[in-house]
């Protein structure tokens, strides 16, 4: 069936390869901000981490620049520029921006924009002491041009073994990857041979031959309760995700507890009123069991008032990225600090 759709998927590639041939050769114009912007995107359609990745930067630069994330904000019921607030909702802003805010609010300033290109002075209007903008999912915003491009690729779905849409789920061709600083293979498992990762990096360098290929995994941490916060040891749980690629979940997940049933929802999913009142029938049934949900659904399940009977049997995990090499770790930070401090000399 995937062969039927070969057509189509030929088309989609000539028109994303004669927007991308008319942004490379000046006849669409980008534009590059004085301040300096690093931009986190994929190929491909679907879950890569890139907010994990966001997370990573911020840890990396918030005690050097005064930092604002901006992002469309998928899903959201909004339209426009949107500055997130102690009020804002899923709703407004997107379930991952709103847990950006939740986690770091007292430190950077997150925002969404669908135009990028007008976002970001509407920012600076509001936010003139910023920085550093992160941009998340900007590869293929190319009014804009960062001054670092990073592209990730997940290991389970790696870029160069796609195919364009429909027939696959790339949105753009893979020899667009040479346009990125760096290429970050995500979710790596940590036992990965030296042998398999050379061979995954002469596989992207086909498409990016100058590119440098570094390799991360994910680190989970401890559930937390969604209304003290504090750290909790679960044994019986019921997950719920409202994710890319909850199957994935699921199977870390039980490495690590009981899991006796997952209820899987659509990703940037907005739960209901029935939503609510099914997981609350099953915690009424099973008591000795505890909800346990990714941060971007906790942050719209703290806000179900409905919830509140059993809201101190609901918990979440966060992960963090760590790279596979503490020299990947060591040359990501020196190759983003140099070429942040090349183009603002060269800016200056």
């Amino acid at each position: 069936m995937r062969y039927l759709l070969l057509p189509f998927a030929i088309l989609y590639g000539l028109i994303t390869d004669l927007r991308n041939w008319l942004y490379d050769t000046g006849r669409l114009k980008s534009v590059r901000f004085d301040l300096p912007t690093i931009g986190v995107g994929n190929l491909r359609v679907g879950g890569t981490g890139k907010t994990p990745f966001i997370e990573y930067l911020i840890h990396l630069f918030a005690s050097e620049y005064k930092i604002a994330t901006l992002s469309r904000g998928y899903g959201r019921k909004t339209k426009g520029f949107r500055l997130a607030t102690p009020q804002s909702s899923a709703q407004e802003i997107g379930d991952e921006p709103l847990q950006l805010y939740a986690k770091f609010g007292d430190k950077i300033n997150v925002c969404v924009g669908e135009e990028r290109i007008l976002a970001i002075p509407e920012l600076l209007a509001l936010q003139p002491e910023t920085q550093m903008i992160l941009l998340d999912d900007v590869f293929q915003h190319r009014s804009i041009k960062p001054h670092l491009q990073i592209l990730l690729t997940d290991y389970k779905n790696l870029f160069y073994q796609d195919y364009l849409l429909p027939m696959g789920r790339l949105r753009e061709s893979r020899k667009q990857a040479r346009r990125a600083d760096l290429i970050i293979v995500t979710k790596c498992p940590q036992q990965i041979s030296e042998t398999e990762k050379e061979n995954i990096k002469q596989n992207i360098q086909k498409y990016a031959p100058a590119c440098r290929v570094l390799f991360t995994h994910f680190k989970y941490g401890k559930p937390r309760s969604i209304v003290t916060q504090n750290e909790g040891i679960l044994q019986k749980v019921a997950l719920v995700s409202g994710i890319a690629q909850p199957h994935y979940f699921e199977r870390d997940m039980r490495e690590h507890f009981n899991v006796q049933k997952h209820f899987i929802f659509p990703d940037h999913y907005f739960f209901s009123r029935q939503d609510v009142a099914i997981l609350s029938e099953f915690l009424e049934q099973n008591p000795e069991t505890f909800l346990l949900c990714t941060e971007k659904d906790a942050v719209k399940l703290q806000k179900m008032d409905f919830l509140e009977k059993y809201k101190s049997r609901i918990f979440c995990i966060g992960l963090e990225v760590s790279f596979l090499d503490k020299e990947d770790s060591y040359f990501f930070r020196n190759f983003l600090q140099e070429r942040l401090k090349f183009f603002q000399e060269k800016d200056n």
